[in-house]
C-alpha cells in the first residue's frame, strides 16, 4: 500500500528502472549517464510518472528547482 495525496493506492508491481540522461558537469562538456531507480511501483490505473521528493530528500539528494525543471545535484 501507497499513501498518496488523497487516498491509499495498492501496489500492483514492483521493480527497476534505468533512465538514460545528460549530465552538465561545471566543466561545461555534456556527459550520458544511466540512473537506476528502484524500487519503482506500478499503480493501476494510474497515468501519470511519479517520483517521491520524500524518497530523493531523505537520501540527502540534493534538488534545486524552478518553473521549468528540477535539477537533480550531485
Amino acid at each position: 500500500m501507497i499513501q498518496m495525496a488523497n487516498s491509499v493506492t495498492q501496489v500492483e508491481e514492483a521493480g527497476t528502472v534505468f533512465i538514460t540522461h545528460t549530465v552538465l558537469p561545471r566543466n561545461g562538456k555534456a556527459i550520458k549517464k544511466t540512473t537506476c531507480l528502484q524500487p519503482v511501483y506500478y499503480l493501476n490505473g494510474l497515468n501519470t510518472c511519479l517520483l517521491s521528493m520524500e524518497e530523493f530528500l531523505n537520501n540527502e539528494q540534493p534538488i534545486f528547482s524552478d518553473n521549468r525543471q528540477l535539477t537533480f545535484l550531485r
